[in-house]
């Protein structure tokens, strides 16, 4: 990761609200010690990657040309 990435991972972008509006989330991130991150983020679960996964899935389908 170069040093342009921040521990803390995410960014309200100083409007607070934000953090109850957006999930900010992420999965087996690789390369950086996630125990920096902001209160207000979590790492997903591999049942919950995999809901997100299928979601994506079922999207590039409707949503994409082959």
């Amino acid at each position: 990761m170069g040093p342009f990435i921040r521990p803390e991972g995410w960014m309200n972008w100083n409007r607070p609200e934000a953090e109850s509006l957006v999930l900010y989330a992420e999965y087996r991130f690789r390369g950086v010690d996630v125990s920096q991150r902001v209160e207000w983020s979590r790492q997903l679960s591999e049942v919950e990657a995999a809901r997100y996964y299928a979601e994506l899935r079922r999207m590039r389908a409707k949503y994409l040309i082959p």
